[in-house]
């Protein structure tokens, strides 16, 4: 999920290879099935679907919400 911890990662590779952190980015995404990192926002609207009419009839199921990219 985007934040500062997964920022501080992309930070420390781009140091080591030393290319921008917008490659290391981009790279990472490239991987990702939607292109993009997943944000709070992302998960929470998951949630609220689950705990909303739409998610009534789901029962013990993992949800991944990771914009198609497992790490």
């Amino acid at each position: 999920m985007a934040g500062p911890r997964l920022q501080r990662l992309f930070e420390a590779s781009a140091r080591r290879e030393g290319v921008p952190y917008a490659d290391v980015l981009r790279r990472f995404t490239s991987r990702s099935a939607l292109g993009r990192l997943v944000t709070g926002e992302d998960v929470a609207q998951a949630v609220v679907h689950l705990l909303g009419e739409g998610g009534r009839h789901i029962t013990g199921q993992d949800l991944v919400v990771d914009a198609g990219t497992l790490v």
